[in-house]
């Protein structure tokens, strides 16, 4: 029943149903609270996106819904925290929070029996550091945080998620140094989205290790120096031009470049400006995610834009296995 006007109110009809396992209201024109009646249908996929939704996610989520495996309320206008009881649903695989006006901290409860496979909480106002408990998350593939008012350094416990394909902090507070694990432990990135942060010092040669990168995007930070010389390594893209201030010999290849190998240090956030690096940006689009066996195609439903040379263009992810770019503008 998704794009179904239904008025601002949910029907009658739809209130008193039972035994229901997927219910689809998105883009339907409906208004007011979080509907207490949900519990009532036995839900394993539920998308309310895109509608008006107003108020408080409910606290006893998981007592009403433990069944949920999808759970889809972005673009709708909830406020107030995450409930701690998101942590209690431990089918939930896909949740998509996004463009809402949801505030507080991210909930530190996450655990290692949960099987999320995407979470998208982007565009919202969460403030706080990334919990530590994130990292108990070893199915995760997709992680949109982008667009909130976080802060702190990354947490070394993201290099626990190494399923991670698409990792978007960006437009956020963080600082201190792009850590080496990035590149050491995350090995399956498609996508790493960085920009507009406080991020300091010099591009880690370790990022170099992320083979499958098609989208890097480290621009508006305050990073160092050159391009590392490795980036020729990134295999999963084709770089056809370096234009801008950067030399295009930070990207040259050197025969005598030494090799760059895993390095098992922790990082350390070392204070400077200079040049930004400009690249592709992630858009705000939700991730609909499937269950990782059947991942690979269901890839093209989410969706990068990318602005080069001040033209904003967007490609589904379809595509972007056709495009793989890398611009250092």
């Amino acid at each position: 029943m998704s794009s179904c006007e239904f008025g601002s109110q949910f029907p009658l009809w739809i209130q008193t149903q039972k035994d229901v396992s997927v219910l689809d209201l998105s883009n339907a024109t409906i208004s007011g609270g979080f509907p207490i009646w949900l519990h009532r249908m036995s839900l394993s996929h539920l998308d309310l996106s895109s509608n008006k939704i107003s108020g408080n996610l409910p606290t006893n989520v998981a007592e009403k819904m433990p069944r949920l495996t999808t759970l889809l309320l972005g673009d709708n206008l909830l406020n107030g925290q995450l409930p701690n009881s998101l942590c209690k649903l431990e089918a939930l695989e896909v949740m998509d929070l996004s463009r809402n006006k949801l505030y507080g901290e991210i909930p530190r409860c996450w655990r290692d029996t949960q099987w999320f496979v995407v979470i998208n909480l982007s565009d919202n106002k969460l403030s706080g550091t990334i919990p530590h408990s994130v990292g108990h998350l070893s199915y995760l593939k997709r992680l949109h945080l982008d667009k909130n008012n976080l802060t702190g350094e990354l947490p070394v416990a993201l290099r626990y998620c190494k399923e991670l394909e698409l990792l978007d902090l960006g437009e956020n507070n963080f600082a201190g140094s792009i850590p080496t694990w990035i590149g050491e432990n995350l090995s399956s990135l498609r996508i790493l989205n960085l920009q507009k942060n406080m991020l300091n010092g010099s591009i880690p040669p370790q990022l170099c290790q992320l083979r499958k990168l098609q989208n890097l995007n480290l621009a508006n930070n305050n990073l160092r120096e050159g391009i590392p010389r490795c980036f020729r390594k990134l295999i999963g893209m084709v770089m056809e031009k370096v234009p801008g201030p950067i030399s295009e010999q930070a990207v040259a290849p050197s025969a005598s470049e030494p090799a760059v190998t895993p390095s098992t240090s922790e990082p350390t956030a070392t204070p400077s400006a200079s040049e930004p690096v400009v690249t592709p940006s992630i858009s705000e689009t939700p991730a609909y995610a499937p269950k990782p066996e059947d991942d690979d195609t269901n890839w093209n439903r989410e969706k990068v834009r990318q602005v080069t040379k001040g033209v904003d263009l967007e490609y589904t992810k379809m595509q972007l296995k056709l495009l793989d770019i890398l611009d250092l503008s």
